[in-house]
């Protein structure tokens, strides 16, 4: 078949938007997918951060215990009991104000 195509300045154009259609979109997805994952990384170092924050909470109640009853003055018992009550009263409390401080000031954390 011996046919000629009919064409325009704006079909070529519109031809052209629509052929790289797909390439932009990959920029974009390519583009998306970066910002997304720089923000994942972020939040995992912030979580990170948090966490290892928390685990102090856990290290100071074990320093506390060991403590308790190795000491040779009755004063060092005494002193890791309110420490103990106040982690085992307050924990929850105190994990949510670490996690507000790093909300809060992060660079100041870091």
């Amino acid at each position: 078949m011996n046919a000629e195509r009919f064409t325009t300045p704006e079909l070529k154009e519109y031809e052209t938007k629509i052929l790289t259609a797909q390439e932009r979109s990959g920029e974009i997805e390519r583009r998306l997918f970066a910002e997304l994952r720089r923000q994942l990384l972020d939040a995992a170092k912030r979580m990170r951060e948090t966490a290892r924050r928390v685990a102090e909470i856990d290290m100071l109640l074990e320093v506390t215990y060991e403590i308790e009853g190795h000491t040779i003055c009755a004063l060092g018992d005494a002193a890791a009991w309110p420490v103990q009550g106040l982690i085992r009263h307050f924990r929850p409390e105190m994990e949510r104000r670490i996690a507000q401080y790093r909300a809060s000031a992060p660079q100041a954390a870091e």
